[in-house]
C-alpha cells in the first residue's frame, strides 16, 4: 500500500468525495459498518471526479472505465457523536462472474482526514461486481470483513 501525505490543495477531493459519498448513501444499499466505537464507511465513484492535477498528484488513473473504492475508518469519541480519524490496514478483492482481482489501496491523508482508494477497472457499459475488504483497525482485534455488491456504470461523456 502507498502512503500519500497531501497537501491543503488537495481538500477539493475529500470535499468531492464526501458530497458523492453523502449523495451515494441510498436506503437502497448499506455503505457503512459499525463495529464497537467504529465506523467503517465506504463507497465508490467514477475516477472522472476526481479533477485531473489532483488525480496526477495522487498518481491516480482517471478513465471512463475505472472507479474508486474510498474507505474511511472513524473513531467515535466517548459518547458524543464527533468521531476522529483512524488508521487502518486495507486489504481486499473484486470480482465478477469471470475476473477475480485484488484491491490495491493507497493511503491519502490530510489534515483531519484519513482515506483509502483502490482502482475498479471493468468492461463494459456496466458490469455488476461484488466486494470484499479486510479492515484492520487495531492490533488486539480481527480485521473486520465486509461484503457488498456493486453495478457499475462506465462515466460516458457526450
Amino acid at each position: 500500500m502507498r502512503k500519500l501525505i497531501v497537501q491543503p490543495i488537495k481538500l477539493s477531493l475529500i470535499v468531492m468525495l464526501s458530497l458523492f459519498s453523502t449523495y451515494s448513501i441510498a436506503d437502497d444499499f448499506k455503505s457503512q459498518s459499525n463495529i464497537d466505537n467504529i465506523e467503517i464507511n465506504y463507497v465508490l465513484f467514477p475516477s472522472t471526479m476526481i479533477a485531473p492535477a489532483t488525480a496526477k498528484a495522487l498518481q491516480l488513473t482517471r478513465s471512463e472505465n475505472i472507479q474508486f473504492v474510498n474507505v474511511s475508518v472513524r473513531e467515535r469519541v466517548s459518547d458524543s457523536a464527533a468521531t476522529v480519524a483512524k488508521a487502518a490496514t486495507i486489504s481486499g478483492n473484486y470480482f465478477d462472474l469471470i475476473h477475480h482481482r485484488p484491491l490495491n489501496f493507497v493511503k491519502v491523508e490530510e489534515q483531519g482526514a484519513i482515506y483509502y482508494l483502490a482502482p475498479v477497472r471493468f468492461p463494459g457499459e456496466e458490469s455488476k461486481m461484488s466486494f470484499e475488504l479486510d479492515v484492520k483497525y487495531a492490533d488486539n482485534k480481527p480485521a473486520a470483513k465486509i461484503q457488498f455488491d456493486r453495478t457499475l456504470y462506465r462515466d460516458i461523456k457526450k
